[in-house]
């Protein structure tokens, strides 16, 4: 199985420390992801809605470990200037 092409195309960090980010993933654009901090540390959240009290994912893709820290790399590159090239949507 080939690895997934995974880029972070906008970061915007909140005041609580949640990041809001844009991904491409295999050349398709998920709008509104987030960074979270949670109990065991931060993790990738897709966007979704709420109905009848459950929250349901309007996306979704199963992400890895490795994949998860490649997204938290890059918006902290984003985030921090470093990486210029990307757009900042």
């Amino acid at each position: 199985m080939s690895k997934a092409k995974i880029e972070v195309t906008r970061a915007y960090e909140f005041d609580d420390g949640n990041i809001s980010i844009n991904l491409e993933i295999n050349d398709v654009t998920i709008y509104g992801a987030s960074i979270v901090k949670g109990k065991n540390g931060r993790f990738v959240s897709f966007p979704s809605y709420k109905k009848d009290g459950k929250y349901w994912n309007h996306a979704y893709f199963r992400l890895d470990d490795d994949d998860t820290a490649e997204i938290l790399d890059q918006a902290g590159d984003l985030l921090a200037g470093k990486d210029r090239k990307r757009s900042r949507r």
